[in-house]
């Protein structure tokens, strides 16, 4: 605490008696002691024994201490007594009257604020340092010494708190989201001395730091320090919405006191739309029966906006492929059938449920055109069709007729098409198949949904049914039935009538299986050798024909008559042919005429040949082809050639016959010389068998040679040298093949030795051709290169041979670099190696040309924009002053010669048209180029110069060539000045003519106020000395005597640019007023010097040296200041006056002589004169602007006031009167007067203006019963001095009263009751409450509002109970389920893992707190197997962190803990199972899609195959199959397709376990399965091509099983589209019936209650809609609503009036939904027993009651009072269905569904 505060600070007044002064204090302390020894019991504060050091002394006294002594510090901090014409002392404005000031030695005075008692000079009038504007007052003439004045230095002391012009409690409200920056700006001002200028302010405490920031700025125009509160980031409602801050703003004097004003800002963040709905009731799955009427209601879906204090308007639509079944009402959210929902059609369409998108968007008020940004969720609900049993087991057909014939050997599949439908689910759908005979089988015996039917006629064996013979002419018929397992009358016949064909099944029988004869061979042509019969035994007459054959290889030598069978000799027989020396044949009996598909029996005919003749030999082959490969060693064979004779006796002899042999190469004949004719002989013969001889050909005594001759034609001779009759000798021809040989090196023939290439070229550029070849036959001639950078070859290898050429491209290799700079010419090495190894090398040079591919280059060491050439300016002509150089990279000329150009010359600009200079084009010499006198140098005119150079070389004798340009260089000219130019060009600041000086002027003073300032400039450089000035007056001549007064002289300025003129004289009391000339030369440094002169005109004016004042007298005089009374609503115009009616009396004094230094203007300075005003009247400062001071009749002025003045605006106000005279400069003053404002009370309290709604938001912490809040404070304008009389009083008058109360009537405080909450509110129960509050000047009690009405002294709280983490995360399933596979890899993701938490905002921490438990396998990873990361704020994903490769079996147990930022303390679990997936249970799946594509859309095909197989699906890999290309197939089907491979496996849940590929391959035969994958899969655009087996690379499905499906699903479509016709006429049958039974029922209704009957409002004001029965709120029949916990009485009109509104509910559209909504209204329940009046109404918890009938207690119902009635509602128990559960509501098995009254 610091001095000065102790007597004001209220928290030491109880204290303050206890302690005094020490009299032993010094100037420099106060020392308080405690002035008693016991502290008083009664007193409870605590009071500490303070030293308090009040300041410390700033001023000094020591100059003063041989006259002054004794200073009281307390009064004085010091004293100058240093000046020699006056002294100042400084006293604080606290110093009271009568204060001991310091004691004077030898000193007397006469002062005006001092007096003198002995040696002490005491004050005799306090100061007030507000009141005197300089702070200085002259007093005391001739004190202490003559020729002395003594001053007082008025010190300001820290006596008035820091006001605002606002209030210290201000509430803003920013919006969420809202940029950082200003919210909120307060003014504050200090009434102490220029204190507002250093106000501070502190936060306390500073716990918002980081979301808000203060800044300050004085505003010197309104005198005020401005508060500036800003956000530091943008603020977020649903993190924290309210905020108190509390600042200290803070006033220091000169002592540092301090005074403290707390400025309180409630920033109450204001909620905007920026969070989506979220779903208070939502399906994720429903089951919906099927054959519901079109407009059935299935489910409603409510959402509400996430934002806490916004509610908008939550519109409901949906999307998908299925939406078009459905229609969603967009205000309730009821979901309802637009289609009728027949599932076995759908199932024909590949459906087996509904996927809707359910979207819940945000909406501005009514306007539904715009939805809000970011305002929509979107949920998905799958609606399962469920079947009823309303289909029986159908035949394709009734009648079956067809014609089969006899069974002859096995059993037959009758070729029917025949189909059984009964598309029912399960044992509904199931159903056995019978026959009534066991020789006709149908296949399957059982069946379900569409079915194909196969009947097969068994054969039997010997007992075969199905035999011609037996059922001659006879149709035989079967019945097939097809019976359901579930309903057993549900079956259904099929008649199958088979009409038998005969068939030929008995075959001719010979009467002898072989018939015998001998015969010689010289037998003749024609003879009949032996006769063959058969006989048959079929009935059928066309069967009976028989006819003969023989088999073909006996058709050359023997024939047979068909129809006798008589065999004959046709061709004579031959012995030697050892093949006819017995002639064995097979002899055919043929039914059925002999037709082809008739029968046949078979016997053997054997006839015996003689031997007679001999046989001439003969070559088997009379042409035989050989090979041999050249170079093949002596003695090789080459093959054998055969010679056959038939003589037993026959010597054989086999040679080659070179006379008739030829030879040929190349297809040319060729001599047969004596070398060839040694490479080839005949071996010696061989006998290998009786009648069969051989020799082999081979290679004679020389090889043969394939380069000589590649072909031989040999002629072969054979010799029987013992025949005696007929031809002994036979030829053939034997052609030998000479194979090549690789024996050749390859050539090469021209190498292309010393070409040429430019140098740049492309790749792929011809350098030159190589010609290869090699005498061998098609050898192949592998080439290479040693070095490819720079050139490849064409191909790296050629076919040839023959010794033909092959051409082979030297090429330019890509990307190649070849550079003339860098290399002439560069040497490559061919090497040619050919299939053989024989190889040769051949190296070749290649030059490079040079071209011109190098630009020209400016040495940037002669040329670039640092290089600066100094010049001076009016240099000779030619001078060389630089030199700058280039060069060319090219390797030859003339692409390396180059040529240097100055760039400007050939420029447009003015500047360089005139350039200087020029260069030489070939040395680079930059000279001085004046051009005849036509160019300068001249700083003046350009003090630097910018060169561009750049140069360009030359294609001389190149026609190809393109001339090449550098860039530009720069260097710079810098132009040295000369001390050419004269100062000229004289001015001053100010500006003014003449020149004004005063009178008063002292010697060494600057002329001018401010102070005159002559420049002169020269126009040479600015940098040298050349510029440089000194300025000299040459002489101030008088206008009216031309006499030279020397009255100045120049003051040249350090910079040497300008000077001053300083007086060289005092110009008092010398009579120099007048006009004067002053001559003055400035001169520069330069050699040699310049100079330059002016005249400039001068006046001394008369000085303006006495101020005017205002002179109060009268009833003015009486305050100091002037004070006046006046009461507020005074009429306009009204003139002030004193007290009584006396007048004011203000005049004006000005001790200047007459002229305009004595004429005076008055005005009242507004901008300083203050008013206390009020923050609830805003016009306060304004009514400052009423007053005025005006001249009074006669002589002076006086006040007036231009309209009413409302106290409660403005209480006070300090008028700031200002006098100024018209002297220069003038001078001026100025007086206060304070007018008090007397009030006249008018005003009720309010607590806002605005004649709308009051209404203030807070925020509550939940689970706080110590809570508490203040809210905004009344205002009576009447009240603003705080007069008991006009004391304000607060009641709650509406809203949660009960929940909350005030600490008191006067306080603005509202606390919790305690009684309802003692743990404090719960958010999670009620999120808000409000409160209505009344303000008035009366303790009485108000009354209560129900609901809110616009008037300022009620104010409506809203209060929003503020988040706490209170509640637990929890896990929706006890157990978690996941997989993997083989296939994973470590960190992919295996699960999702996600939690609920109802607090909001909330982040949840995910982790594993077990141990890893394996079963059912042997293998356990080490280390952890599982992890957990991160997903976002409310779910995390569980990753794989091993390598599952050999991982096939079992599965691990873990447990999962959640928790939320509470850690531990606030958690759940849940059992995870993880499994491993192997090939038993992955199902191969194949798509005509790509990978690509297979896996953008991998989860919607998991969902489809999960939906399908009513197990969870998951994917587990994805790839290309290897027998796929990709290729893609035409639009006629032609061309191959990319197939994909995905591996999948499912989990049942139920059994936790896999599914195994048996369980899924059974789900395949179900063709409704099938047809369910292949719709929704071909509404994504995929196509499945088969499951299991693997289509072919064309798309075509090899498995028979998968054809014959997708036959199956195109018949059940087309048995679905004949059973539809049925199921349409069967509904509209049961639709009409149910309509006339309603019908029916509704007329049996008796009526009930009065039409005005408040039973239909339940008590709530409403009004009826017109010709309805309904109302427009809750509460109206049908569906009667009373509140819970207060069921409100109806009146107690007549039931028996027959007016009821319940007449005509049969045609009320809201009663028929009413009907149907089991989920949130219960079954309309009706009376029990003809004794009970009514009974049963339905209520669940919370929701709307949908039942018009209401249960009273037992008892007649005659004239009962319905209000009577309702306090006696009891509740029957029903069943309610939880929130979100898809269970039905079932009646209790007592309630009637129709009503009606005991009594009548």
């Amino acid at each position: 605490m610091k001095a000065g505060e102790f007597g004001n600070n209220p928290l030491c007044l109880p204290c303050c008696a206890w302690f005094e002064k020490s009299a032993a204090g010094t100037t420099s302390e106060l020392v308080l002691w405690l002035s008693k020894q016991v502290v008083p019991s009664a007193i409870s504060e605590v009071c500490v024994l303070v030293v308090l050091v009040p300041y410390t002394v700033l001023g000094q006294f020591d100059s003063c201490t041989d006259w002054l002594s004794n200073p009281n510090a307390e009064c004085l901090r010091g004293a100058d007594c240093s000046q020699e014409t006056s002294w100042t002392i400084e006293v604080f404005e606290d110093c009271k009257d009568g204060s001991e000031l310091f004691t004077v030695t030898g000193v007397t005075a006469e002062c005006e604020y001092l007096q003198s008692s002995g040696t002490t000079m005491s004050l005799i009038q306090a100061f007030d340092r507000e009141e005197i504007p300089t702070g200085k007052l002259q007093d005391c003439q001739e004190f202490p010494f003559p020729g002395k004045a003594f001053y007082f230095d008025i010190l300001d002391v820290n006596e008035f708190h820091p006001e605002t012009t606002n209030s210290t409690y201000i509430q803003v409200f920013p919006k969420e989201k809202d940029p950082a920056g200003v919210i909120i700006t307060i003014h504050y001002t200090d009434r102490d001395y220029e204190e507002t200028k250093s106000l501070t302010c502190t936060e306390v405490p500073d716990a918002y730091k980081d979301q808000f920031a203060m800044t300050q700025q004085y505003d010197g125009s309104s005198s005020t320090m401005i508060f500036s509160l800003s956000t530091t980031k943008p603020l977020d409602f649903e993190s924290m919405s309210y905020y108190i801050l509390n600042f200290n703003i803070t006033s220091i004097d000169e002592r540092d006191y301090e005074m403290t004003t707390v400025q309180t800002i409630s920033v109450a963040v204001t909620d905007v739309s920026d969070n989506p709905p979220y779903w208070t009731q939502f399906y994720p799955s429903f089951s919906l029966e099927e054959a519901q009427s079109i407009g059935f209601s299935v489910f409603t879906v409510s959402a509400r906006d996430m934002d806490v204090m916004i509610d908008n308007d939550i519109k409901y639509s949906i999307a998908g492929n299925d939406s078009n079944y459905f229609a969603m009402d967009a205000i309730t959210g009821e979901l309802t059938t637009a289609k009728e929902i027949d599932r076995e059609n759908l199932l024909v369409q590949g459906i087996q449920s509904f996927t809707l998108d359910i979207v819940a968007t945000e909406y501005e008020g009514e306007d539904i055109a715009k939805p809000i940004d970011n305002g929509s969720s979107t949920q998905v609900s799958i609606i399962y069709i469920m079947d009823i049993n309303n289909k029986v087991p159908s035949f394709s057909t009734i009648t079956e007729s067809l014609e089969m014939e006899e069974l002859a050997s096995s059993d037959y599949v009758l070729p029917l098409n025949i189909f059984v439908t009964d598309m029912d689910e399960g044992d509904k759908g199931s159903y056995t198949l019978t026959t009534n005979s066991s020789h006709l089988r149908v296949d399957p015996s059982s069946g379900s949904l569409n079915r194909t039917v196969t009947l097969t006629a068994l054969y039997g064996d010997a007992n075969n049914y199905f035999d011609y013979e037996k059922h001659e002419d006879n149709s035989l018929g079967f019945t097939i039935t097809a019976t359901e397992v579930k309903d057993p009358s549900h079956s259904s016949t099929l008649t199958v009538i088979i009409t038998l064909l005969p068939v030929n099944d008995n075959s001719p029988v010979f009467t002898k299986s072989t018939y015998d004869e001998s015969i010689d061979e010289s037998t003749e042509e024609g003879t009949k050798l032996l006769t063959v019969l058969a006989n048959d035994n079929d009935i059928s007459p066309e069967e009976d024909i028989i006819l003969y054959s023989l088999e073909s290889k006996c058709w050359s030598n023997l024939e047979i008559d068909p129809h006798l069978g008589d065999v004959s000799l046709i061709s004579k027989l031959n012995y030697e042919n050892e093949m006819e020396r017995v002639l064995v044949c097979r002899v055919y009996a043929s039914d059925s005429n002999g037709t082809v598909g008739g029968n046949q029996g078979e016997a053997t005919i054997e006839i015996t040949i003689n031997d007679v003749v001999d046989e001439p030999p003969n070559f088997d082959d009379e042409v035989f082809l050989m090979e041999v490969l050249e170079n093949t060693m002596t003695g090789e064979e080459l093959d054998v050639v055969e010679v056959t004779d038939s003589d037993a006796g026959a010597a054989m002899a086999i040679s080659i016959d070179w006379s008739s042999s030829s030879a040929t190469s190349n297809g040319d004949s060729i001599p047969i010389d004596n070398d060839i004719k040694e490479w080839f002989a005949m071996g010696p013969v061989s006998n290998v068998e009786p009648g069969m001889y051989q020799s082999s050909v081979i290679v004679g005594s020389k090889s043969p040679d394939r380069e000589k001759a590649d072909e031989i034609i040999l002629t072969i001779m054979a010799d029987d040298t013992n025949t005696q009759v007929g031809i002994s000798s036979a030829t053939a021809t034997v052609t030998v093949t000479i194979l090549d040989e690789n024996d050749e090196d390859p050539i090469l023939i021209d190498a292309c030795n010393w070409s040429e290439v430019k140098e740049n070229v492309a790749g792929g550029t011809l350098v030159c051709e190589l010609q290869v070849t090699d005498p061998d036959e098609q050898d192949n001639i592998t080439l290479s290169i040693d070095d490819d950078t720079l050139v490849t070859l064409s191909t790296d290898l050629v076919m040839t041979g023959e010794g033909v050429p092959e051409t082979v491209q030297v090429l330019v290799q890509e990307k190649a670099v070849i550079d003339r700079e860098e290399m002439d010419h560069f040497q490559v090495q061919i090497t040619l190696s050919d299939t053989a190894g024989h190889t040769i090398q051949n190296m070749i040079t290649i030059e490079i040309r040079d071209t011109n591919d190098l630009d020209p280059v400016m040495d940037t060491s002669t040329c670039n924009a640092n290089v600066t050439v100094e010049v001076e300016e009016g240099e000779k002509d030619g001078k060389v002053i630089h030199t700058v150089s280039t060069y060319d990279g090219d390797a030859t000329a003339p692409y390396n010669t180059t040529t240097i150009v100055l760039y400007n010359l050939n420029q447009p600009g003015i500047k360089d048209q005139q350039t200087p200079f020029n260069v030489d084009p070939g040395t680079g010499k930059v000279r001085v180029w004046l051009d005849d006198g036509k160019r300068i140098i001249d700083r003046e005119q350009y003090d630097e110069w910018e060169l561009i150079f750049f140069s360009f070389d030359s294609c001389e004798g190149d026609l190809e060539c393109e001339v090449r340009q550098s860039e530009t260089c720069i260097i710079n000219i810098k132009v040295l000045d000369v001390n050419d130019e004269f100062p000229d060009n004289f001015y001053w600041v100010p500006n003014d003519d003449p020149l004004v000086v005063d009178e008063l002027m002292k010697q060494d003073d600057i002329a001018g106020d401010p102070e005159y300032q002559i420049w002169a400039q020269d126009r040479d450089d600015d940098t040298t000395n050349n510029t440089k000035l000194t300025f000299t007056v040459l002489s101030v001549i008088s206008n009216y005597n031309d006499t030279d007064l020397n009255l100045f002289e120049a003051v040249t300025q350090p910079d040497h640019k300008f000077c001053k003129l300083r007086a060289t004289q005092d110009f008092e009391n010398k009579k120099l007023a007048g006009s004067y000339t002053i001559l003055l030369m400035a001169e520069d440094f330069g050699v040699p010097p310049l100079n330059g002169t002016w005249e400039i005109d001068l006046d001394i004016q008369d000085a303006n040296d006495e101020s005017p004042r205002f002179v109060f007298s009268d009833c003015l005089a009486e305050n100091d200041p002037p004070l006046i009374m006046m009461e507020e609503n005074n009429p306009p115009d009204t003139e002030l006056t004193c007290e009584g009616g006396g007048k004011l009396e203000i005049t004006v004094v000005d001790d200047d002589q007459p002229g305009p230094n004595k004429q005076t203007d008055v005005s009242l300075d507004y901008d300083n004169s203050t008013a206390v005003i009020h923050d609830e009247c805003k016009s306060g400062e304004s009514q400052l602007s009423a007053f005025n001071i005006v001249p009074a009749q006669g002589e002076g002025y006086t006040i007036t006031v231009s309209e009413s003045i409302n106290r409660e605006c403005g209480s006070s106000y300090n008028l700031s009167l200002r006098v100024q005279d018209r002297g220069k400069p003038p001078n001026y003053s100025w007086s206060m007067i304070q007018v008090l404002v007397t009030d006249v009370q008018e005003y009720p309290p309010h607590f806002c203006l605005n004649g709308d709604y009051c209404s203030q938001t807070f925020y509550m912490k939940e689970n706080d019963p110590n809570v508490n809040a203040i809210f905004m404070q009344a205002t009576d304008l009447d009240n603003v001095d705080g007069d008991d009389n006009y004391a304000i009083f607060y009641q709650i008058v509406g809203g949660n009263s009960d929940d909350f109360e005030l600490i008191s009537n006067r306080d603005n405080t509202i606390i919790l009751n305690t009684k309802r909450y003692p743990n404090g509110m719960d958010r999670e129960n009620i999120a808000s409450y409000t409160l209505a509050i009344d303000a008035s000047n009366s303790e009485s009690n108000r009354p209560s509002i129900n609901e809110p009405i616009p008037r300022n002294y009620t104010l409506y709280l809203d209060i929003i109970v503020q988040d706490e983490n209170d509640n637990d995360p929890i896990f929706s399933e006890k157990e978690t389920f996941a997989s993997f596979t083989e296939a994973n890899q470590v960190d992919d993701i295996i699960s999702i893992i996600m939690a609920s938490d109802n607090d909001l905002n909330e982040t949840l921490t995910y982790t594993i707190t077990s141990s890893f438990d394996w079963f059912e396998t042997d293998s356990k990873p080490s280390g952890e197997p599982f992890k957990l990361t991160v997903r976002n704020k409310t779910s995390a994903d569980l990753r794989l962190d091993f390598e599952p490769t050999g991982f096939s079996v079992g599965y691990c147990i873990f447990t999962i803990q959640v928790y939320d930022a509470r850690g531990v303390e606030h958690s759940s679990t849940t059992k995870a199972k993880v499994y491993a997936i192997t090939k038993e249970f992955q199902l191969d799946t194949y798509f005509f899609n790509t990978v690509e594509e297979i896996q953008s859309k991998k989860s919607d095909i998991e969902a489809v195959f999960g939906m399908s197989f009513s197990y969870p699906c998951e994917i587990d890999s994805i790839s290309l199959f290897s027998g796929s290309d990709q290729a893609t197939r035409d639009d006629s089907g032609n061309g191959t397709v990319t197939i994909t491979l995905v591996l999948m496996h499912f989990i049942n849940n139920e059994e936790n376990r896999p599914v195994t590929i048996t369980e899924i391959e059974g789900l395949l035969n179900n063709d409704v399965v099938v047809s369910s994958i292949m719709s929704n899969l071909e509404a994504i655009d995929v196509n499945l091509a088969s499951v299991k087996n693997p289509p072919t690379s064309t798309g075509e499905i090899e498995s028979p099983e998968d054809e014959i499906l997708l036959l199956k699903v195109l018949l059940g479509v087309v048995s679905l589209v004949l059973g539809l016709l049925v199921v349409l006429l069967l509904s509209a049958y049961y639709l009409r019936t149910r309509s006339l039974e309603r019908k029916v029922m509704v007329l049996s209704t008796n009526t009930f209650g009065s039409q005005e009957s408040d039973l239909n409002r339940a008590g709530t004001d409403i009004t009826k809609v017109p010709g309805s029965n309904l109302f427009t709120k809750e509460g109206a029949n049908p569906m009667y609503n009373v509140p819970d916990d207060n069921f409100r009485k109806g009146d107690t009109n007549s039931i028996s009036s027959g007016d009821s509104v319940l007449v005509g509910v049969e045609d009320n559209p809201e009663f028929k939904s009413a009907m149907r909504q089991k989920s949130e209204g219960i079954e309309n329940n009706g009376f029990i027993s003809n004794t009970t009046t009514m009974d049963n109404i339905s209520m669940p918890n919370g929701g709307a009651k949908t039942n018009p009938l209401l249960q009273l207690s037992s008892g007649g119902a005659d004239d009962m009072d319905l209000s009577d009635g309702l306090t006696r509602f009891e509740m029957n128990e029903i069943n309610v269905p939880v929130s979100g559960s898809e269970d039905e509501y079932s009646p209790p098995p007592s309630v009637n569904t129709n009503f009606s009254f005991a009594k009548l």
